[in-house]
Parts: C-alpha cells; structure tokens; sequence
C-alpha cells in the first residue's frame, strides 16, 4: 500500500532495525493481536524475532473501519478496558472493547477508502480496516486489511444483505 501512498506498516523479514521500539508479527494471519509483540531494543529483538518485523507507529486511536463495495458503513473505536493505563502500546482483544462511533465523525476516511478503491485488489469488494491516527503526522495509519473480521449481529446482518444486492439474489 505504501508504493500507492497510502501510509501503512513496510514488513521487513532479511534486516534489522537501527531504531527501536519494533512490531514484530509471527503470522500475517492471526486475529485479536495474537502474534504481535513489541521490542524495545537490540537484545529483545534477537530474541525474539522469528518472521517479520514494522517499525512502531504511535496511535492515538484505533479504529475498525467496515466497507462494503465503496462505502464506509461501520465504524468501531477500539479503547482501553482500563482507560488509565499508560503502560498498553498494543491494543488487543484482552485489553480494548469496541464502541460504535458515527461515520460522518471521520469525515478524512474517506480519502483512504477513495485511495484503496483505485486498487485492484479492494475495488468492490468488502473487508473492514484497522486503523490509527497518528499524531505526529497528523495523518491516519492502515494497520492492516481484514477480510475475515468478527463480525457481530447487526454488522453481520449488513454483510449478508450486500452479499446478496451483489449476487442479485
């Protein structure tokens, strides 16, 4: 996504980091942060790393963003259970639950969403987004793409309905 300057996470597997702290992920499958870690130097890293690692990107927020076809549809901000710890740099199903927020709250998505659509790869079809801001940048963060998202009744039921407009069932 970088190469269509859409600011997302460059995985590197060959080299290391000259600057620290570092994301490293085990699988670019798993859900709910499994497999995701953080380092925060040299040592931590030779020890632990195994298939990837992304620099680490400071967020504000995150927010789980639902598209179908071109559309925003859902958005859920993900917080803190204790919203007083200061120590949390990842934010996990164990330690975050989701809040719907309005869409028209996030009116600079939809550039993201726009960017996405000239791709081949995102052009109609349905996935949801995990993002952050980034306050330094001022900017927003694709943490990664979700084809496979939990999904719960009510955004379930949006799903099945686009599903079958598509299908012309």
């Amino acid at each position: 996504m970088e190469e269509n300057s859409i600011y997302s996470p460059i995985y590197h597997s060959n080299d290391k980091p000259d600057k620290f702290p570092v994301v490293l992920r085990t699988s670019l499958s798993l859900s709910g942060g499994r497999g995701i870690s953080v380092v925060k130097n040299i040592d931590e890293f030779n020890e632990r790393f195994t298939r990837w690692w992304t620099p680490y990107i400071s967020t504000r927020f995150e927010l789980r963003v639902h598209i179908l076809g071109e559309y925003i549809v859902k958005i859920f901000k993900k917080e803190l259970n204790d919203e007083n710890d200061s120590s949390t740099i990842i934010m996990n199903n164990e330690n975050c639950h989701y809040c719907l927020r309005r869409i028209g709250a996030y009116p600079k998505l939809d550039n993201i969403i726009s960017s996405l659509h000239s791709l081949d790869e995102f052009n109609g079809k349905f996935y949801s987004l995990d993002i952050g801001w980034d306050s330094k940048k001022k900017i927003y963060f694709i943490f990664e793409a979700n084809s496979a998202s939990g999904l719960n009744d009510n955004s379930s039921k949006l799903y099945a309905e686009y599903l079958v407009r598509e299908m012309n069932l």
